[in-house]
């Protein structure tokens, strides 16, 4: 029975600098070379996931983006599955999240890219987040006073305090057009992300998706954070790395070598042959 591997990427497949090992990039291209049929699912969005120069793992499935919005082939640059909501369920989201003093990014299909729309008002950690990508890609932003008309979408996302953030989503429960995550920040402290997206997304439905894809028959899942709970909940397999939350580990079937020793790799390179 075949069995299809995804990762989560930060704290779980890097390691703590948000970089790949030299270590973890051999152990995985030898695996794929050897027919592993491994993938990410990630929160990450294609600027996310091309500012870790990820292109080093010589990848032959499609990546799972966004927490399951898009699968993404990198090696050809192609976005070949999108879950999208409707212009109307964005203006929804919209209106809950001003209602709780947000503006989030909000980022739209556009070909085989997705652009980013925001306004001014934004936080420290979402301007260093800004920053950092739109060096790489300033022709995929887009700032305005407002969001302009309804259209359709992929996704939001924002940042700030948990408390803020959960009151925004108690309130997005109202909408069952829409799943959203909320986690901590693997690299600042007491800054939270809030996801939201179609209910056709999801890190559990973009594994699902892929397998159905691929053909795979039986699914393991690696994770380390609140955002991978539903993922690893739907894997035949849940695998989490020794710095996981203390919630997420409970929810394992197997807990693996920390992202500063290669857990992953070194797993998938130990047991990827027996699962």
């Amino acid at each position: 029975m075949s069995t299809l591997y995804v990762t989560d990427l930060d704290g779980t497949l890097l390691a703590p600098d948000k970089r790949l090992t030299e270590k973890t990039v051999a152990i995985v291209n030898g695996l794929l070379e050897q027919g592993l049929l491994f993938s990410v699912d990630t929160a990450r969005s294609i600027m996310g996931i091309e500012l870790l120069h990820l292109d080093r793992i010589r990848f032959r499935l499609p990546l799972i983006l966004m927490n399951g919005a898009l699968l993404y082939d990198l090696s050809a640059g192609r976005i070949v599955d999108a879950a999208l909501m409707d212009g109307d369920t964005v203006a929804r989201v919209l209106a809950l999240c001003r209602e709780g003093g947000k503006a989030p990014f909000l980022y739209r299909a556009a070909g085989d890219m997705v652009t980013v729309h925001f306004t001014d008002r934004i936080n420290v950690q979402e301007a260093e987040f800004l920053t950092e990508r739109r060096r790489s890609h300033p022709d995929w932003f887009f700032q305005a006073a407002d969001y302009g008309p309804p259209a359709p979408a992929v996704y939001f996302s924002m940042q700030d305090t948990y408390e803020r953030l959960e009151s925004i989503g108690r309130r997005l429960e109202e909408l069952p057009q829409v799943s959203h995550v909320l986690y901590e920040d693997n690299y600042h402290k007491d800054n939270w992300y809030m996801e939201i997206f179609s209910a056709e997304g999801g890190k559990d439905n973009g594994m699902r998706r892929l397998q159905h894809r691929i053909g795979a028959g039986r699914t393991a899942a690696i994770g380390d954070n609140f955002n991978d709970l539903p993922m690893l909940a739907a894997a035949d397999l849940a695998l989490v790395v020794e710095n996981g939350q203390p919630e997420v580990k409970a929810a394992a079937d197997r807990i693996i070598g920390a992202n500063d020793r290669d857990g992953v790799a070194l797993y998938l390179q130990e047991f990827a042959a027996l699962d």
